[in-house]
């Protein structure tokens, strides 16, 4: 667990935001044990502006990144 959040202070501080949002969906579909459907699609139960908060951008970065 330690090495966990080590791991993300450190991805937090150095890796591009792409990077940590892609880090912090995984990390949240793996906690609330998320399926993904035939169509590929998983839902995460969070808005964007808590992941936003998460992993310390606006939400219109994330909207824009999650757009792309």
């Amino acid at each position: 667990m330690r090495e966990d959040l080590q791991q993300q202070v450190l991805e937090l501080a150095t890796a591009p935001v792409e990077q940590q949002l892609a880090h912090a969906l995984r990390r949240l579909a793996d906690q609330y044990h998320c399926v993904s459907q035939a169509d590929g699609w998983i839902t995460i139960p969070i808005i964007q502006r808590d992941l936003a908060d998460l992993i310390g951008v606006s939400h219109y970065t994330i909207s824009r990144l999650l757009h792309q």
